[in-house]
């Protein structure tokens, strides 16, 4: 996923889709230059000695639900929540019957476009350069002469175990002693090339479809079944239960699944979601995926850790990890005390990272994955997390989370007591700071225009992409948070605005010219937290 894009852009086919945008830069603490060198001289000694542990990685859980517990994915992703997130990610092997066709055919003759990767230097954080364009056909000839390239040239022309592909990958990254480059067909646009299952279905005949029979029977695993199911990834971010099927507009790699084409050594570098999501991954076919996951709990370890052996990297580009170009030894995180776990993922099998898990890995073959993001309402609370990040960075998000929140009040009555509590709270961090900044800012002498400037009202109903496009137009310009309820401008240039905490760095005018835009009025946001607050209280076992 390349946070570099603007926020919008037209696909191969002419349909508009919406894109995060490039994140600002801030410094770090100044260093004198000797300390500086020496610092840096330092880490790579210490990153050697570190790299001459054996650390062992421990496998994260496999889970294999009955037939009955693979009806509803969001509602069994719940289940073994509480005990997965403990380890970042986890592996899903789907009922003996599950046997979906893949809509992936080796005679597509559509061209994709790829990435090179240098394999050696992943540790470095560089960019990946365009790699060559290849229908799927070619690309898999490509891909296996290279992998018998390598297995004749460093193991006899013997088939790689797991293990063998594993410490060969991991001494290409961490020695930089062989140069290696290979191409990966990442974050291809299903709508535009195709999506390995079949198009999504509307969500009542899902909802129908997701519980059992008047006679109590399993539904047969048939084309049907395949179509509607949510283990589908084009009906998973729109599934009962997930807070994505409020999300109207498409946005690729969030609720418009991914698909990936790669081969031997093609990465996806450490990251964690886009929001701190969940996000879901199905292998088609093909070879082995290994997958590295850090648990949600550490990811500020994992950061500081990166951060101590990757300090020049990071003085450059301080949000180097939500680029996805940086790859980083299993070993030195297990040895500097970040918790990490591996699978291997079979073809037809799923992965789950869980939200602000931090993963990466890599392919031990020619294979073909899809994976999309979704959210059950336990995210609420990441998901703010992750807001306030990317207000941190200077990052735009690809919609707003507080517009979100909202639309689930609209919605409250397809809540539980628990998650209608979760989100209670969530919204009184809003509604509060909303009624406790604006006085503030009056008394320095903004004016307040709400009575004068009759703004639209919000529609909270769902996130279209009229609204959407509408947030993109109210926008702070300094943090590229989107203002719902209250932004501030100036005089000197209408066309911008600033949220309720950056006002001041807007410009150096005075403030008499500045004035506050309100969507809602301090007696409204009053009345929404004294409705709110109630549910606070409740008993959410009951």
């Amino acid at each position: 996923m390349d946070p570099c894009k603007g926020v919008n852009e037209k696909n191969s086919v002419g349909k508009e889709v919406r894109r995060r945008t490039k994140t600002k830069r801030f410094d770090f603490e100044y260093l004198e230059n000797e300390d500086h060198r020496l610092l840096q001289q330092a880490i790579k000694i210490s990153c050697l000695e570190t790299q001459r542990k054996e650390v062992v990685i421990p496998e994260a859980p496999t889970y294999y639900p009955t037939e009955e517990e693979f009806l509803d994915p969001i509602q069994y992703v719940n289940k073994i929540r509480a005990e997965a997130e403990q380890y970042g990610i986890c592996k899903i092997v789907p009922p003996k019957n599950w046997d979906p066709k893949c809509n992936v055919s080796m005679s597509n003759p559509n061209k994709f476009p790829t990435k090179q990767q240098k394999i050696n230097t992943l540790q470095e954080g560089q960019g990946f350069d365009d790699g060559n364009e290849y229908d799927i056909a070619t690309y898999k000839q490509m891909a296996d002469k290279f992998y018998t390239n390598w297995i004749q040239k460093y193991h006899h022309g013997k088939e790689m175990t797991i293990d063998e592909a594993i410490k060969d990958y991991w001494d290409l990254v961490e020695t930089n002693t062989r140069s290696v480059a290979v191409e990966y067909g990442n974050d291809l646009d299903t709508n535009a090339y195709t999506s390995g299952f079949d198009p999504t279905a509307d969500p009542p005949e899902r909802t129908k479809f997701a519980t059992k029979n008047d006679s109590h029977s399993i539904p047969e695993m048939n084309s049907k079944y395949y179509a509607l199911s949510g283990w589908n990834l084009n009906n998973l971010p729109t599934a009962d239960g997930s807070v994505l099927k409020y999300l109207r507009t498409p946005v690729n790699g969030v609720n418009v699944p991914w698909l990936y084409v790669g081969m031997l050594f093609s990465s996806f570098c450490w990251h964690n979601e886009d929001n701190y999501f969940y996000s879901i991954n199905y292998s088609h076919f093909g070879a082995v995926k290994q997958w590295y996951g850090v648990p949600g709990a550490f990811a500020n370890t994992f950061e500081s850790v990166t951060k101590t052996f990757l300090l020049e990297l990071f003085r450059e580009s301080p949000d180097l990890l939500h680029h996805m170009t940086t790859q980083f030894s299993p070993s030195l995180l297990g040895a500097n005390g970040v918790p990490i776990y591996k699978a291997s993922q079979e073809a037809k099998t799923f992965m789950i990272t869980f939200p602000k898990s931090y993963h990466c890995g890599f392919s031990h073959g020619f294979n073909v994955g899809e994976a999309v993001n979704f959210a059950s309402i336990d995210w609420l609370l990441s998901g703010g997390e992750a807001e306030e990040r990317y207000r941190h960075f200077g990052r735009g998000s690809v919609f707003s989370h507080q517009r979100l929140l909202f639309t689930l009040l609209e919605h409250r009555n397809e809540l539980n007591p628990a998650d209608m509590k979760c989100l209670a709270n969530e919204i009184l961090k809003v509604v509060n700071e909303e009624i406790q900044t604006r006085p503030m800012i009056q008394s320095q002498g903004i004016r307040d225009l709400s009575d004068v400037v009759k703004l639209p009202r919000n529609k909270f109903e769902c996130i279209d992409s009229m609204g959407a496009d509408y947030d993109d137009m109210r926008t702070c310009c300094i943090c590229k948070h989107i203002c719902v309820f209250t932004a501030i401008a100036c005089e000197c240039d209408k066309s911008k605005v600033t949220c309720i905490r950056h006002f001041n760095n807007m410009c150096k005018c005075a403030k008499d010219k500045k004035f506050m835009l309100t969507w809602a009025s301090t007696d409204s946001l009053e009345a929404i937290r004294t409705d709110v607050t109630k549910y606070t209280t409740v008993d959410s076992s009951v």
